[in-house]
């Protein structure tokens, strides 16, 4: 299949956990020029994610108070049931979870994750999503399930053209109840430049794409995540039973590889420019120092 233009990943950012979001690999979407009927839309999706971040200096107020590593996992199941046309509703679950290593752990949890159960509404061409509102009823805690570890993001969002099979405007909108920023608006861009290269410049994952065939993806760019979770006792009484926000920014280079329609496979390496432990309520920020990282993504839809 000839794929002369892949758009829009759905704001995994404004998730609590952006694998990449939507947390996990980008929803996109694809207009082929080249079939004169629309393939059958995958009913089932199914998305792995994991990654390590190696050990740095961990900081509080510019001093070091330790250092720490990052392992995460992502794992989503979406299951999709038709409603009219190419409007679907679609249910499913997910996992996300963060472990940390180091002495920086003494006063840090050693764990974040969260359950959630997206439930929404997408409109669906050739098995890509052009527009998605949905919300994520979920808990999102240390090691324990706690009062107030309830959150229910809501994510909607979509693309505009502006120049057909060319330039597009991306959008879209997300809350949050735990997060210290409870509504955030994204906006986007999407270049395609030819049928080899093309800037997909959204969030969470930004990247500028070179596609020399139909099976492999070369790419540089960049990646967000972040999550918000109610954490349980700690040494600190200050950061004991609060809310802690954890944010990563990464820039690097991957290779994608499409065995088949519907299945990717991605390595990726590049630097960790950025970690943050932002307890926001209790005004206590640990910022990390950059340190690199490598992820393997899976994505299945059939």
């Amino acid at each position: 299949m000839k794929k002369t233009l892949l758009v829009l990943a759905l704001l995994g950012l404004l998730s609590p956990v952006v694998p990449s979001a939507s947390a996990g690999t980008p929803q996109q979407v694809v207009i082929d020029e080249t079939k004169s009927e629309e393939e059958p839309t995958p009913l089932n999706v199914v998305e792995l994610d994991t990654s390590y971040t190696f050990s740095s200096k961990v900081r509080f107020a510019g001093e070091k108070r330790g250092s720490g590593a990052a392992m995460h996992n992502y794992f989503e199941y979406v299951r999709r049931i038709p409603i009219s046309g190419n409007w679907y509703f679609q249910i499913g679950a997910t996992y996300d979870r963060f472990d940390f290593g180091g002495s920086a752990t003494a006063f840090l949890p050693t764990t974040l994750q969260s359950f959630n159960f997206p439930i929404g509404i997408s409109y669906i061409q050739d098995g890509y999503v052009g527009f998605l509102a949905q919300v994520r009823p979920g808990l999102n805690f240390e090691h324990r399930i706690t009062s107030g570890a309830f959150d229910i993001p809501f994510e909607m969002g979509s693309f505009i053209p502006i120049v057909d099979q060319k330039f597009y405007i991306t959008w879209g909108v997300g809350t949050s109840i735990l997060r210290e920023w409870p509504v955030i608006p994204m906006v986007g861009i999407v270049w395609v430049i030819n049928d080899q290269f093309r800037i997909m410049g959204y969030a969470p994952e930004p990247k500028v794409i070179y596609q020399p065939n139909e099976q492999w993806q070369f790419w540089v760019g960049g990646e967000f995540l972040s999550g918000s979770y109610k954490v349980g006792r700690r040494s600190n009484s200050r950061l004991s039973h609060t809310v802690v926000d954890y944010s990563e920014y990464r820039v690097g280079t991957g290779v994608t590889y499409e065995p088949k329609d519907n299945w990717e496979i991605s390595l990726v390496g590049g630097y960790a420019v950025y970690r943050e432990f932002d307890f926001h309520r209790a005004n206590r920020t640990y910022p990390a120092d950059p340190a690199p990282y490598i992820r393997f993504q899976l994505s299945a839809a059939f």
